[in-house]
């Protein structure tokens, strides 16, 4: 479970221009490029898949996100096969098959739906690849190569995501695991956009996208998270890339020894599996992975995979999923047989979705579970 920091003010004024190295990693600013209305950053969640009323909900919360910052492990471990990809559904599909893939191309994917994504919403983000291109180091780093950016207030969306596109496609499993190192850098080259982030009261996002331990142990990682979350209260996600045990079970005693925000990820059929166990009524559908991959504050999706649901956090999330403008109010969820036969309506109107567990489409909630979790909270 996230450990949540407030978030506090800074002191430095937020325009500045961050030159290193030769490279110019620009502040963001919000003067220089009219930003999306509400209404259309709800209608691109929408239209990424997620139901309107958690749309609306999440689009609240992420106004509150001031960047993401995504580091994408290329080491030579990501070659192996078996990475997983799930193709988004195309207008008119009523079904969609997982994909066996190599970890990196699984990491790419990744990291291309979250540069779509978060282009779209206008959120801010950067992402850097874990080792550097030959030729570059993390004292001489190449924009477009080594590092991307996200930002709406510069140049054109869609060539943004479509050098994140690039960047991926150039890069290949090669290196090792430098995580520590790697941090510590970022750290350095966040720094300005981190202070103008906290004057404006908003929170940052650090991603580890990754397959492996790190190179140097898991103190000297922890120490270097520790002092970024220190200086800009950042809330940390790592996302692991596979299922090996020993790798699993090292990043979820990180979790639990740490002070600060962090939440662990597998990929989608490894989580859906996870929540199955605790929450079975859920269809965990992949859009719903992608948002918490990419680190959100909303607690009840934090919550998912960690203990069963009381009666009024399962119907406050089925609200969430389930509920649209227009639709009659839902009876209280204590009055089992009305709220189910209510439940049932919404239901049939409502499109099926991939359902990790068994690869198939499936209703969004099981209606039997549904009944079973409610009638147990009572």
């Amino acid at each position: 479970i996230s450990k949540r920091p407030p978030i506090k003010r800074g002191t430095r004024t937020a325009s500045r221009l961050l030159s290193i190295l030769g490279q110019s990693l620009y502040v963001f600013e919000e003067h220089q490029k009219p930003m999306a209305s509400t209404s259309d950053r709800v209608k691109v969640l929408e239209n990424f898949g997620l139901p309107s009323g958690m749309a609306e909900v999440l689009e609240k919360e992420d106004r509150k996100v001031g960047m993401r910052i995504f580091i994408l492990d290329n080491s030579g471990s990501t070659s192996s096969s078996d990475g997983l990809h799930v193709p988004k559904l195309k207008p008119g599909d009523v079904s969609v098959q997982a994909q066996s893939c190599s970890r990196w191309e699984e990491i790419k994917r990744m990291a291309i739906d979250q540069a779509e994504l978060n282009a779209q919403t206008q959120t801010p983000c950067k992402f850097f690849l874990l080792n550097p291109k030959q030729g570059s180091n993390w004292n001489n780093l190449t924009a477009g190569q080594d590092f991307c950016e996200i930002n709406p207030h510069r140049g054109n969306l869609q060539d943004q995501v479509q050098a994140v596109r690039q960047m991926v496609d150039n890069s290949g499993p090669d290196g090792g695991t430098p995580l520590a190192k790697c941090i510590e850098a970022v750290g350095k080259l966040i720094k300005d956009d981190m202070e103008s982030i906290l004057e404006k009261d908003k929170r940052g996002y650090l991603v580890l996208v990754t397959d492996g331990l790190p190179d140097t142990g898991k103190d000297q990682m922890v120490t270097e998270i520790r002092k970024l979350c220190v200086a800009y209260e950042l809330f940390v996600v790592v996302r692991l890339c596979t299922a090996e045990q020993n790798v699993v079970d090292y990043y979820n005693k990180v979790d639990e020894e740490v002070e600060f925000s962090l939440d662990v990820l597998c990929n989608l059929e490894a989580e859906a599996r996870e929540i199955k166990a605790v929450n079975p009524w859920l269809s965990y559908f992949p859009e719903l992975h992608a948002i918490r991959e990419g680190g959100t504050n909303l607690r009840l999706l934090d919550l998912l995979d960690e203990r069963p649901f009381t009666g009024d956090e399962t119907a406050k999330f089925i609200q969430m999923i389930m509920h649209c403008k227009g639709d009659n109010p839902m009876p209280g969820w204590r009055e089992v047989d009305k709220y189910m036969q209510a439940l049932n309506e919404l239901d049939r109107r409502r499109p099926k979705v991939y359902n990790p567990c068994d690869r198939t489409m499936k209703s969004m909630v099981d209606m039997e579970e549904v009944r079973k979790a409610l009638t147990a909270s009572l």
